[in-house]
């Protein structure tokens, strides 16, 4: 049994963190829907979610490519070239960049629309930033799958950011819907950063 386990850890860690950031969610879904109304439920999960639809729109198959192109550098024993990991990461910002722009742009009318006048303070801001922060999580989460560094990738893509929020609203000082969504793309952005310096860390 122990030597099954240690030939399967990679994938038990990664259900395991799955199953956390669930339950981290729904922490965070529980908490603001009893405290704070289904009000504000409904527009920390509209901004969220829709960040989240964006970064998959600009990452598109990218992060499916990187995995399988930078795999085979690593099955053959060679650290993934460093120019190549940036030159995605400007590829990647030349997509993030358009989107903003759309957003700057629509944004504001779009998030009117679907939530109403009522729009917590800073939106299309807070909308901004968690799209650029999730899609590098994204792209970055790739990068080190395919450096095999599975574990890192997870907790990068779905575990800092749910855990980080949870653990803001235990700590009793964030209260309003505002103050968690700010602390939620200071998580993104930190997961981002750190995805990036571990994922160019892995390269030669």
């Amino acid at each position: 049994m122990p030597e099954l386990i240690r030939q399967n850890f990679d994938s038990l860690m990664s259900v395991a963190i799955r199953a956390l950031s669930v339950l981290a969610g729904f922490g965070i879904t529980f908490y603001i829907g009893r405290q704070l109304g289904p009000t504000a439920n409904g527009q920390y999960a509209i901004i969220t979610q829709t960040a989240m639809f964006l970064s998959v729109v600009a990452v598109g198959g990218i992060d499916m490519a990187i995995v399988r192109e930078f795999s085979a550098a690593i099955a053959k024993k060679l650290r993934i070239n460093r120019q190549t990991v940036i030159r995605t990461i400007f590829c990647i910002l030349s997509l993030i960049a358009l989107i903003v722009l759309i957003l700057l742009f629509g944004g504001e009318q779009l998030l009117t629309t679907i939530l109403g006048s009522d729009l917590p303070n800073g939106a299309l801001a807070i909308l901004c930033l968690l799209f650029i922060a999730r899609t590098f999580t994204r792209t970055m989460s790739a990068v080190l799958r395919s450096q095999k560094s599975y574990i890192s990738g997870q907790l990068i893509e779905v575990l800092i950011i749910p855990v980080t929020v949870l653990a803001a609203i235990f700590s009793g000082y964030f209260q309003t819907l505002e103050e968690l969504l700010w602390i939620c793309v200071g998580a993104a952005t930190f997961s981002a950063v750190t995805g990036t310096f571990l994922s160019l860390r892995g390269t030669a």
